[in-house]
Protein backbone atom coordinates (compact mmCIF):
# COMPACT_ATOMS: atom_id res chain seq x y z
CA UNK A 1 0.00 0.00 0.00
CA UNK A 2 2.56 2.47 0.74
CA UNK A 3 4.42 1.81 -2.51
CA UNK A 4 0.75 2.53 -4.28
CA UNK A 5 1.08 6.24 -2.37
CA UNK A 6 5.05 6.95 -3.14
CA UNK A 7 4.44 6.28 -6.83
CA UNK A 8 1.01 8.47 -6.77
CA UNK A 9 3.01 10.87 -5.00
CA UNK A 10 5.73 10.46 -7.65
CA UNK A 11 3.29 10.76 -10.77
CA UNK A 12 1.50 13.94 -8.99
CA UNK A 13 4.64 15.72 -8.42
CA UNK A 14 5.88 14.96 -12.08
CA UNK A 15 2.60 16.08 -12.93
CA UNK A 16 3.19 19.41 -11.37
CA UNK A 17 6.26 20.15 -12.52
CA UNK A 18 5.25 19.39 -16.34
CA UNK A 19 2.62 22.24 -15.73
CA UNK A 20 4.98 24.49 -14.07
CA UNK A 21 7.72 24.02 -17.19
CA UNK A 22 4.59 24.70 -19.69
CA UNK A 23 3.79 27.77 -18.01
CA UNK A 24 7.44 28.75 -17.86
CA UNK A 25 7.51 28.03 -21.91
CA UNK A 26 4.49 30.26 -22.60
CA UNK A 27 5.67 33.04 -20.78
CA UNK A 28 9.54 33.08 -21.80
CA UNK A 29 8.06 33.07 -26.11
CA UNK A 30 5.27 35.51 -24.82
CA UNK A 31 7.78 37.77 -23.93
CA UNK A 32 10.24 37.15 -27.03
CA UNK A 33 7.23 37.37 -29.13
CA UNK A 34 6.35 40.63 -27.92
CA UNK A 35 10.21 42.02 -28.30
CA UNK A 36 9.67 40.54 -32.24
CA UNK A 37 6.78 42.42 -33.27
CA UNK A 38 7.89 45.48 -31.51
CA UNK A 39 11.02 45.06 -34.14
CA UNK A 40 10.42 47.70 -37.34
CA UNK A 41 9.37 46.27 -40.32
CA UNK A 42 12.13 47.91 -42.06
CA UNK A 43 16.07 48.16 -40.42
CA UNK A 44 17.02 51.28 -38.42
CA UNK A 45 20.85 50.52 -38.81
CA UNK A 46 21.44 51.65 -35.22
CA UNK A 47 18.60 51.05 -33.54
CA UNK A 48 17.18 47.89 -34.91
CA UNK A 49 20.45 46.32 -33.86
CA UNK A 50 20.29 47.07 -30.15
CA UNK A 51 16.29 45.81 -30.31
CA UNK A 52 17.60 42.40 -31.81
CA UNK A 53 20.16 42.26 -28.73
CA UNK A 54 18.14 42.43 -26.42
CA UNK A 55 16.04 39.53 -27.62
CA UNK A 56 19.25 37.32 -27.93
CA UNK A 57 20.63 38.35 -24.65
CA UNK A 58 16.75 37.61 -22.72
CA UNK A 59 16.85 34.34 -24.72
CA UNK A 60 20.43 33.27 -23.84
CA UNK A 61 19.32 33.89 -19.83
CA UNK A 62 16.26 31.57 -20.11
CA UNK A 63 18.10 29.22 -22.59
CA UNK A 64 19.49 26.84 -20.12
CA UNK A 65 15.94 25.90 -18.31
CA UNK A 66 14.35 25.93 -22.04
CA UNK A 67 16.81 23.45 -23.21
CA UNK A 68 15.31 21.22 -20.75
CA UNK A 69 12.15 20.69 -22.46
CA UNK A 70 12.35 22.52 -26.14
CA UNK A 71 15.22 20.48 -28.56
CA UNK A 72 18.73 22.70 -28.85
CA UNK A 73 17.81 22.30 -32.78
CA UNK A 74 14.54 24.47 -32.43
CA UNK A 75 16.77 26.90 -30.06
CA UNK A 76 19.68 27.55 -32.19
CA UNK A 77 17.53 27.59 -35.09
CA UNK A 78 15.85 30.84 -33.45
CA UNK A 79 19.16 31.87 -32.45
CA UNK A 80 20.57 32.20 -35.86
CA UNK A 81 18.03 33.86 -36.63
CA UNK A 82 18.44 36.31 -34.60
CA UNK A 83 21.71 36.62 -35.58
CA UNK A 84 20.94 36.91 -39.60
CA UNK A 85 18.35 39.44 -38.58
CA UNK A 86 20.84 41.44 -36.62
CA UNK A 87 23.13 41.35 -39.66
CA UNK A 88 21.06 42.22 -42.67
CA UNK A 89 19.74 45.34 -40.11
CA UNK A 90 22.72 46.83 -39.38
CA UNK A 91 23.95 46.50 -43.49
CA UNK A 92 20.49 47.60 -44.49
CA UNK A 93 19.55 44.79 -46.49
CA UNK A 94 15.60 45.61 -46.30
CA UNK A 95 14.55 42.50 -48.45
CA UNK A 96 16.76 39.90 -46.40
CA UNK A 97 15.86 41.62 -43.51
CA UNK A 98 11.60 41.37 -43.96
CA UNK A 99 12.22 37.64 -44.99
CA UNK A 100 14.15 36.52 -41.52
CA UNK A 101 11.80 38.63 -39.80
CA UNK A 102 9.06 36.60 -40.42
CA UNK A 103 11.07 33.29 -39.94
CA UNK A 104 11.78 34.60 -36.75
CA UNK A 105 8.27 34.96 -35.28
CA UNK A 106 7.58 31.35 -36.97
CA UNK A 107 10.66 30.19 -34.86
CA UNK A 108 9.18 31.68 -31.87
CA UNK A 109 6.08 30.66 -31.98
CA UNK A 110 7.66 27.14 -32.66
CA UNK A 111 9.33 26.97 -29.56
CA UNK A 112 5.99 27.49 -27.69
CA UNK A 113 4.00 24.90 -30.02
CA UNK A 114 6.57 22.47 -29.13
CA UNK A 115 5.89 22.71 -25.75
CA UNK A 116 1.82 22.86 -25.78
CA UNK A 117 0.48 19.71 -24.50
CA UNK A 118 -1.01 17.70 -27.34
CA UNK A 119 -0.42 14.07 -27.96
CA UNK A 120 1.12 14.12 -31.23
CA UNK A 121 3.82 15.56 -28.61
CA UNK A 122 3.65 12.83 -26.45
CA UNK A 123 3.32 9.57 -29.17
Amino acid sequence: MKGCIVAGAIVLLVAVLVAVNAVYVTRVTEELDAMWRALPSSPDPVATPVAIQRMEEYLHRHETRLSLSISFTALDSVKDRMLRLKSYAQTGNGKEYAATLASLGSGIRDLNRHERFRSHNIF
